[in-house]
């Protein structure tokens, strides 16, 4: 007698109650009015108002000088600059042993609303980048129609997402890298390996984080530099893509002000199905020169593939990206918060040689994820209150 295979009918259902909300269950939620604002000593503890001014010893110290009723003057020594340095570094060995990991958890100050459907800012575009022969230059890894959007990052969770500038060489803010992190507990960020600072000695490197970063501006008026980094992995490759993780622990608490996301491990039950959400600061996006400084936003991003590589995993996505979106969430929103599962890496692009012509087997932008991403988060949160 043939074996019949019965469904798990409560299995399945179980499954489907653990996903994120749909795009459909999204549009049907009100967004929640804040109830208050950040306490006032909280705040200026945060402000992007204050000015931190870093220099060696024995560089000679800076001079304070009036120059009239209404200015004053600050000369600085050679290798002074303005801003924190960053102290330490360490790459971070992540070894779960196929054990289950709790999700960290999202956290949403009580004075703070919930903004399930932000603002659109469509009238930010500047003129599109074009090539010399008047071609218009295109992002790599744009599935045509771009379907990013700008929009105004002007509540939670969106102002939990900002603006990562890392400085190789602090006294040349020059040379800086641009990409995007997000706020997943009180004093750590989560950004990609990649972005991370050249040369990770202290006082060599600098790097700032600008939560709700809208068009040179902090929409919540608060900044932070960054004091201590550690790296899924030291080596940039596509072989790594899926330890291409970093935390960041913060100077000051902007997470208790603006609160953070929570993360979780990808659940391969999850594929293909179109409920999940990238954020990020591109330079380019929407066939428009956006210089990083308009945040994007895509929903109904579709995962299509998961490659597990031992405690991490590359989640291979359909969202549009383009430089600048490196570190940028890829997350879903459950009934109690925001969640990520994956921190955008790039590109992968594969074919295979045939008589006939090469025939494209991947083409796919690639997310580091997995227990080990929530684990390095965990740590983070616990060693870095």
């Amino acid at each position: 007698m043939p074996r019949i295979k019965r469904s798990d009918h409560s299995s399945a259902t179980s499954r489907r109650r653990d996903m994120p909300l749909s795009p459909d269950e999204l549009l049907a939620l009100d967004n929640v009015l804040p109830t208050g604002s950040v306490p006032k000593s909280l705040a200026e503890d945060c402000s992007d108002r204050r000015i931190f001014l870093s220099e060696k010893t024995g560089s000679g110290g800076s001079r304070f000088s009036r120059i009239d009723k209404t200015s004053s003057m600050l000369r600085l020594p050679p290798k002074a600059f303005l801003g924190r340095p960053g102290n330490s570094s360490q790459f971070q060995v992540v070894d779960l042993a196929g054990k289950d990991i709790e999700p960290a958890h999202p956290f949403r100050p009580k004075w703070s609303g919930y903004r399930y459907h932000p603002k659109m800012a469509s009238n930010v575009m500047k003129p599109s980048l074009r090539r010399t022969d008047g071609r218009r230059l295109r992002p790599h890894t744009v599935y045509d129609p771009d379907n990013r959007q700008f929009f105004v990052p002007d509540g939670y969770p969106q102002q939990c997402i900002g603006r990562l500038e890392v400085l190789d060489n602090p006294l040349d803010t020059s040379r800086k890298r641009i990409g995007t992190a997000t706020l997943v507990g009180s004093r750590t960020i989560i950004a990609s390996a990649h972005q991370m600072p050249r040369d990770g000695r202290p006082g060599m490197w600098g790097a700032l984080f600008v939560p709700a970063y809208f068009n040179g501006i902090s929409m919540v008026g608060m900044s932070s530099w960054c004091e201590a980094y550690r790296v899924g992995t030291t080596v940039q490759a596509d072989d790594t893509q899926a330890f291409d993780l970093a935390v960041m622990k913060l100077y000051d608490p902007l997470g208790d002000a603006l609160g953070w996301f929570g993360a979780r491990g990808y659940d391969s039950d999850w594929e293909d199905e179109a409920r999940w959400t990238l954020v990020g600061y591109p330079g380019q996006a929407m066939s428009f020169n956006s210089n990083a400084q308009w945040p994007t936003i895509e929903n109904g991003v579709r995962v299509i593939d998961d490659d597990p590589d031992g405690s991490f995993a590359e989640i291979e996505h359909m969202g549009d990206a383009s430089d600048g979106n490196s570190g940028g969430p890829l997350f879903g929103t459950w009934p109690n918060g925001p969640y990520i599962i994956g921190v955008h890496s790039g590109s992968e692009y594969r074919t295979i040689w045939t008589p006939f012509g090469d025939i494209v087997a991947e083409n796919n932008n690639v997310a580091a994820g997995g227990n080990g991403m929530v684990d390095m988060i965990r740590k983070a949160r616990s060693d870095w209150p």
